[in-house]
């Protein structure tokens, strides 16, 4: 009875042993599993980060670029606003300058004809 005591100690100490074994053999797989899918998981969030700058950065060089845009539509609007005024200036300048050469054609049609009376 003693030694089937003892066998039975014996076995069930063998079985602890080769449960506490498994047990930890399990717990490294574990830990290994989850440091790979960490190590996953950081690549993913590395790349994502590193595309998200890109991003940014891209986004920056468009800004930048319409800034740039925008600010040669101004010029240009501004050039537009400008010869508009300067054309109409001009147009109102031509006006006045065919008054004022009618004008003087009629004086000097009138001259003309006053110069054929008196010479008559």
């Amino acid at each position: 009875c003693v030694v089937t005591l003892l066998c039975l100690l014996v076995l069930f100490a063998i079985q602890r042993n080769e449960m506490q074994a498994a047990n930890e053999q399990m717990q490294v797989e574990t830990m290994n599993h989850i440091d790979k899918r960490f190590a996953e998981v950081r690549g993913s969030l590395e790349m994502l980060t590193s595309q998200s700058k890109q991003v940014l950065s891209d986004g920056s060089k468009m800004q930048m670029s319409l800034n740039s845009l925008r600010q040669q539509f101004d010029i240009s609007h501004d050039r537009m606003k400008s010869l508009t005024q300067e054309v109409s200036a001009f147009s109102g300048k031509s006006d006045r300058l065919q008054r004022t050469a009618q004008f003087v054609q009629e004086v000097r049609h009138l001259v003309d004809d006053a110069l054929k009376s008196d010479s008559n």
